[in-house]
Formats: C-alpha cells, structure tokens, sequence
C-alpha cells in the first residue's frame, strides 16, 4: 500500500516536474491523482531521474482493482486519461475489466514460471519452492492477473493453510515466498508496486520444536552400523555428516576439486552453502579415512565425491542408509533425522569444551542467534567446570612438615 498521495491536473509539463520519491520514505514509490480523471494515478519510484507510471485504481463489484497502464513519456497523459474512462466506463456496465485484459499482461502463473527459471539458479530450496507453487499457490492464483491479486485474497490464502493444520512455521514458508515474489514482480517491473509487505501480512507464531541429539554412545555405535552397511558411498556420506556437522546438501554436491586430503581441509564453495559464504572443513583423522575409502570408489568421469545413480551427477539423498543404519545401531528415540546429526555434532563440541563462537563458526551459521540454540548445551560444560573447582577447594590441604 502507497503511503502518500498528491493531487495535480496532469500535464506533460506537470508530470515531467514530479520528483522522486524520498530515498529513506517507508513506500517505494509516492502516488499522484489526477484531479481530472478519477482513479487515474502516477506512482514516482526513489530512481535518479524517476520512473513514473500510470496506474488506475478503482472499484469493481466492492473488489479494489488497480491496473498499470504504461510509463511516462512512452505513454501520453491523454491516452493514460483515455484508458482510464474506457475502464470507469467498463465498470459501470458490470464488466470486469480483468477480463478484457491484453494478450501479453501475465497472470499469476505465467510470472510463477519466470519466477522458477530465476529460483533455481540463486535458491538452494529450488525443489521445495517448486513444490509449494505448482502444489498449492498456483491451483489458487494461477488464472489471476498479477494486478488483480490483493492482500486480502494472499491473506485468506494464508489463513486456509493455518484452517487446514499445517503448523505456523509451514504456513510462514508460503507468506516469505509470496512477500519475494512480488517484490521481485515489482523490481523486474512486471508489477508498478506489490500488494502485500512484510507487516501487511500475519506471521504466526513458530513453535520452537524441541532439538533432538544422539549421545556421544549413540554416536559411536552409529558409526559403527555405517562400517557394515554394504551401500559404501551413502555410508561413508551418513560418516562425514556425523564427523564434520555439515549440512546434507552441501555435502552430498561436494566435488573432488572442493578436497584437499595432503591439508586435511574441504573448501566448500559458496554457491555451495546456505550462509552464501565460503567455508573450510578442518578433517579429523577418521573424516580423512573416509574421504580416502571414497576416492577408491570414484566413478570415472563424475567429479563428486557421491556420485549418484545418473552419469555425471552426484548422491541427491541417503536416508534410506541413514534408516537402516539407526536401526541396526538400535537407535529408536523420537525424531531422529539426518540433520540431527549436526545438532549431535554440535551438542558434542559443547560437551568437549568448545565455546559457542567456535560452535558457530564450525557449523557455519551467518548469524550468532542461530548457534543460541546450544546455550544451554554449554551451561552443562560451565556446570561440570564449577563443579571440578569446588570438588577441588573441598580437599584438605595436606601439607609436609
């Protein structure tokens, strides 16, 4: 929603005179009516000189409506005052004017698949992103003009994931994609503003789960199931993960070009990590012995360390192995999951002595918060410390005479 509004009578002159919007102003863009054509709108983006476009608002059957008509110069304010009667007058006469929208004005799911090609190169979440639009936004929206979506349809949309008992950090997930895909519809000027913003929509509250960790025993008798696990590749996968805390897909994409076993260090890329940054794995004896066993099983012509099933690709999951694997180690507590071997990992680092910040630097987390999740982890080993110094104040001073 525009925060301020103007009212002038639109001229060439008139319009070639309107500023930009101020660059530290809460809305993109500042909003000019025509005091001649009503509902005929000029919005002014923060660029130096700025772009000005033509927008007509109005009404259609208690429905808010607006409609991009072009940009100035390219588009006169006598033809944008044109289109603007030609849609008032539509209105009255009961037609939608969405429904007589030209050829080349995209509809929810046309942008959904510009919006695709765009996700699966920056995005590391690509596989689910597809999934939530082709399985459940776009069987909703996909029919719709991007300009003829409100806040109000995203909310209710929102609201009937919630209705449905998907939890609130689910129903949060469809509410970030939505906010960057229309910002994005905004910025690729598909759309002259979007609809929603980030406190236009309702954030639930996400329950703060409760981490699962396997004890250093557990640990030790799940890697002991992964040295009788005939799958070697996805064996020695589930090994890494548990040795080194790294995530699953940034493992698993690991090339023989991101190793270097003479430093016992990996580099992984970073393109390669959810924090977008670069990282170095510091390997203990065992990871190397691991990293040693794959480079004999080395598919000729594949560069990842997993290769999968499909020439030239790499191992895209091992929780089959990983089941199996818990199973054997008889590991039948609640909630155990491949990444609960990074909390593990994590949990264990603690519980030797590491501090937070070094926790949190091994794991590779961009924000510090991430690693608070482990705090209380870390009181334990203050705990067991205090405890060491009492114990030993408490013992009598024997002293020689």
């Amino acid at each position: 929603m525009v925060k301020q509004s103007r009212k002038i009578h639109f001229t060439k002159r008139n319009i070639e005179k309107l500023k930009s919007q101020v660059k530290d102003a809460a809305a993109r863009e500042i909003e000019w009516s025509d005091d001649l054509a009503i509902g005929l709108k000029c919005l002014c983006n923060k660029a130096d000189p700025p772009r000005k476009t033509f927008l007509f608002r109005g009404v259609f059957r208690k429905r808010k409506i607006a409609i991009v008509l072009g940009t100035f110069p390219s588009l006169s304010v006598e033809e944008a005052r044109k289109m603007v009667y030609e849609y008032r007058k539509m209105i009255s006469l009961g037609i939608d004017p969405f429904a007589e929208k030209e050829n080349n004005e995209l509809n929810f799911a046309e942008f959904s698949e510009i919006y695709l090609k765009h996700a699966q190169t920056v995005n590391k979440s690509f596989a689910h992103i597809n999934r939530m639009l082709r399985n459940h936004i776009i069987p909703v929206f996909g029919k719709y003009s991007l300009n003829a979506i409100t806040k109000r349809d995203l909310q209710m949309f929102l609201d009937n994931i919630l209705a449905k008992g998907r939890k609130g950090g689910t129903v949060n997930r469809y509410r970030s994609l939505l906010l960057r895909m229309f910002n994005l519809a905004v910025q690729w000027e598909y759309l002259a503003y979007s609809p929603i913003k980030s406190k236009n929509l309702s954030r639930q509250k996400e329950s703060p789960g409760r981490d699962v960790f396997l004890t250093e025993p557990e640990s030790r008798q799940f890697l002991a199931a992964l040295d009788n696990l005939p799958n070697r590749i996805s064996a020695c996968a589930l090994k890494l993960l548990t040795l080194t805390g790294k995530r699953h897909g940034e493992t698993l994409s690991m090339k023989w070009s991101d190793v270097s076993l003479e430093e016992g260090i990996i580099y992984l890329r970073q393109e390669m990590t959810k924090a977008n940054r670069a990282e170095k794995v510091f390997l203990s004896k065992l990871a190397k012995e691991t990293l040693k066993e794959l480079w004999e099983l080395r598919v000729s012509g594949n560069p990842y360390v997993f290769p999968g099933n499909k020439p030239g690709r790499h191992l895209t999951t091992c929780r089959r192995a990983f089941k199996k694997a818990k199973e054997m180690a008889g590991i039948t507590k609640k909630g155990v999951t491949i990444h609960t071997l990074r909390h593990s990992f994590a949990s264990q680092l603690l519980a030797n002595g590491a501090s937070l910040f070094e926790v949190s630097r091994m794991l590779n987390h961009a924000d510090m918060k991430t690693t608070q999740r482990y705090a209380h982890l870390s009181d334990n080993v203050f705990l067991e410390r205090t405890e060491k110094l009492s114990n030993s104040l408490s013992q009598p001073d024997i002293r020689k005479d």
